[in-house]
């Protein structure tokens, strides 16, 4: 009787073979039937550890009341009133955008205001839906890009998260990204501009142009926008304890 090798995946749906280099299925994805990616429990695990230090952060524990100071964001200084009312907006259509999550979702933002925690927010809403969530921070997908390029093994990266259901990109921006690295970024965001994907970011969409290009750039301007011109809360947590 011939051996049958079985495959398990960590819940993402997806395994790779263990092959050596020039086997024909070296380097593709291949669909798991292990039922784990079917587990609500599995699914959960896996994204919270994704998200590493943020996989606490849910909508349970994000204030809309905690402590702000005067802030500056595009050369306009924003007071705690100002700062309260983006808080509140933010909240609520995170929340709407968690109970309906249709097409692109852009957050961005100050640093620290809590960019990360409502996309995560929305990750982990999504996820107690039994839906598929991905995550990843920009600096992760570039750096398995660059990985993937010296070992001639790109088509396996993209797949999976196009495959997502609800699909986090964290800071984007924050990497500086190569003409081909770019091409990559946009044609996950191109194809994916009418799926769920939550994307968050330090800079405005001028901004990102010199970052990302303008074809991506002219895609995100299509998205869901929440603003958060927002005090640094880590800042705030550090100068209290």
């Amino acid at each position: 009787m011939t051996k049958v090798d079985v495959h398990c995946c960590d819940g993402s749906g997806w395994y790779k073979k263990d092959v050596p280099f020039g086997h024909s299925d070296w380097g593709k994805l291949f669909r798991c039937e292990c039922g784990k990616a079917g587990d609500p429990e599995a699914r959960m695990a896996t994204l919270e550890h994704a998200l590493r230090s943020y996989s606490n952060c849910r909508f349970e524990n994000w204030s809309t009341e905690r402590v702000v100071t005067p802030t500056t964001w595009g050369g306009v200084q924003y007071d705690e009133n100002a700062q309260q009312r983006a808080l509140r907006i933010a909240t609520r259509r995170a929340k709407e955008y968690a109970n309906n999550p249709e097409g692109m979702l852009f957050i961005f933002g100050s640093f620290g205001a809590g960019k990360t925690h409502l996309a995560a927010s929305i990750g982990f809403a999504c996820a107690e839906r039994n839906m598929r969530v991905q995550y990843y921070n920009i600096t992760q997908l570039v750096s398995r890009l660059r990985q993937a390029v010296g070992d001639f093994d790109v088509e396996s990266v993209l797949p999976p998260l196009l495959a997502a259901e609800v699909l986090i990109l964290d800071d984007i921006g924050a990497e500086d990204m190569t003409p081909f690295i770019q091409s990559q970024v946009y044609r996950l965001i191109d194809e994916r501009m009418d799926m769920a994907t939550v994307i968050t970011s330090n800079l405005d969409l001028n901004a990102l142009t010199d970052r990302l290009g303008g074809r991506t750039q002219s895609r995100l301007q299509m998205a869901q926008m929440i603003w958060l011109p927002v005090s640094d809360y880590r800042k705030q947590v550090r100068h209290h304890v």
